[in-house]
Formats: C-alpha cells, sequence, structure tokens
C-alpha cells in the first residue's frame, strides 16, 4: 500500500499549499485554503481514510471513509479504488474555492414538542458542511456525498 500512497504523497507535495506529515502509523496531507485548514489522514496499513476541517484551529466537521470488508472485492481493486477517491478530493480541494456553511436544524417536530411538553428542552445544533465550488455551483464535500469527475 505504501507504494500507491506514495505517489499520492509525491503529487501532492508539489501544491503550494499542501505539506505533509509523518506519523507512526499514517500520514497527513494538509491543506491550507484561506481561514481553513483540511487534514486528510492516510493509515499506512488500512482501506480507510479521514478527513477533518478546521476554522482558525477550530475543528468544526469531519468524516471518514472505509473501503473494505463489505463484500468480496479483493483487496488490490479495492487500494485502487480509494487512492483514487483520495486523489480526486485532495485534487477537488487543493484548486477549487471551499467554504464553511452552516446547515441549519430542521424544524420542530412531532417529537421535539413532545420533548418540550414533558419538560425536555431539545434544541438541535446547528450543522456545519464543507463546500466545493464547481462552476457557479456549490456541493457538499464534507461530511461526504459529492461525486467530482
Amino acid at each position: 500500500m505504501e507504494d500507491v500512497q506514495n505517489k499520492l504523497i509525491q503529487k501532492f507535495k508539489k501544491f503550494h499549499n499542501v505539506e505533509v506529515k509523518k506519523l507512526n502509523h499514517a500520514k497527513e496531507l494538509v491543506i491550507h485554503n484561506s481561514n481553513l485548514t483540511i487534514i486528510t489522514t492516510l493509515p499506512n496499513d488500512a482501506l480507510e481514510w479521514f478527513v477533518e476541517v478546521y476554522e482558525n484551529e477550530n475543528s468544526v466537521v469531519s468524516d471518514w471513509y472505509d473501503h473494505e470488508g463489505y463484500d468480496d472485492t479483493p483487496r488490490n481493486k479495492l487500494k485502487s479504488s480509494m487512492y483514487s477517491d483520495i486523489d480526486r478530493f485532495l485534487s477537488a480541494i487543493a484548486t477549487h474555492n471551499i467554504r464553511l456553511m452552516n446547515v441549519l436544524p430542521k424544524p420542530e417536530t412531532k417529537f421535539t414538542s413532545v420533548l418540550r411538553m414533558i419538560g425536555i428542552n431539545y434544541s438541535p445544533k446547528v450543522k456545519r458542511i464543507l463546500e466545493l465550488q464547481v462552476d457557479n455551483s456549490w456541493h457538499q464535500t464534507v461530511p461526504f456525498c459529492w461525486h467530482i469527475k
């Protein structure tokens, strides 16, 4: 797995806003974009990866992607698919405009109104998402739910 990981890291070392950090069991690619820092963690031996977005040094949104254990797909095919996904994600983040957005909680439901009636003050928090601009439109990127071509 190290060979594919190293090729990917070498590619992104060339970007001015990307730094690479070596940890004991993983590597981190850190992308700086205005007041946002996106840290992508690539474990050395696992077919999964993690993304955490910081705004002014505070973690505001994160997600992870697991590529193994769901079917009988050979490990080398899963590894290839995973690094292709990571490449598309990092390329998009490093080269496109990004922004954090607040997603407002859903309006009060029967459940939340019942909670209030029995004396429980339930207030859902505003959710933060990272968006990526493609052409003239914005797309949710983290938490993951995107497909960049």
